[in-house]
């Protein structure tokens, strides 16, 4: 299955589970693999650790449960650009062991 065929399932899962997820774990993050919620966590680093532990080579979505008509969004400007930075941080860590791994494994097939 495509990745982007994949997300949009998962998308889909988040949207059936939302307002059950908003209420029991607000702000805390999500991970969906297809159509199964692997688990709930307080922080994004501690969500994608487990994904990237439990699905090394494979594809799953990691989605904060926001709350509110502004969802995700803190009051303040600087708190919101620097929780958009501490985001990206921890994407571009996550990426980089997805893509470190994703290379050895590949350079495996070649030895093959």
């Amino acid at each position: 299955m495509a990745d982007l065929q994949l997300l949009t399932i998962e998308l889909q899962y988040y949207r059936t589970r939302q307002i059950e997820l908003k209420n029991t774990h607000p702000g805390q993050f999500a991970i969906i693999r297809g159509q199964e919620l692997v688990g709930i966590f307080r922080t994004a680093v501690q969500a994608y650790a487990v994904g990237v532990h439990r699905f090394p080579f494979g594809a799953y979505l990691v989605k904060e449960i926001m709350v509110g008509p502004m969802a995700g969004i803190p009051s303040g400007l600087v708190d919101a650009e620097q929780r958009d930075l501490d985001h990206l941080t921890v994407e571009r860590d996550a990426l980089a062991i997805l893509l470190e791994r994703k290379t050895k494994q590949s350079g495996a097939r070649q030895r093959e």
